[in-house]
């Protein structure tokens, strides 16, 4: 673990401060933001959509295009 020490407006801190444990909440709005957990999130949330679509053959149909475009054509946008 690193100790760090940040400045953040006051309102901030007031809410930080009201944390139970304020580390673990910072670590965890901060890996919602970075870029290779949100990427794994994105990739498990079209997993799961997939899946669900496999059980509904008339839905599939109509989201196909979706299905097919693959990661490159989906690449940067958010689910």
């Amino acid at each position: 673990m690193t100790e760090l020490s940040i400045s953040v407006p006051d309102d901030v801190a007031e809410f930080l401060r009201s944390q139970h444990d304020t580390s673990d909440f910072v670590t965890r709005l901060a890996r919602r933001e970075m870029p290779a957990a949100r990427r794994a999130r994105q990739h498990a949330a079209a997993a799961s959509y997939a899946a669900a679509l496999a059980q509904r053959p008339d839905e599939r149909d109509a989201d196909r295009p979706l299905i097919d475009a693959g990661h490159d054509q989906l690449h940067g946008h958010e689910w």
